[in-house]
């Protein structure tokens, strides 16, 4: 007779993820994303800043 066990498969690249603590630091950085839309970057500008 087999006997059939439920469980969750985590696959390693993802167990990171289930780690104590990084729910909370990746909800903090979704809050942060939608608090900070992208915009358009005047690249010519950050070119300007960086040989400052």
């Amino acid at each position: 007779m087999s006997v059939i066990k439920l469980g969750e498969f985590v696959p390693d690249s993802e167990r990171w993820i289930f780690q104590s603590g990084t729910k909370e630091e990746i909800n903090e950085a979704i809050t942060w994303a939608e608090q900070n839309l992208p915009k358009t970057t005047d690249l010519d500008e950050l070119v300007a800043k960086i040989e400052e």
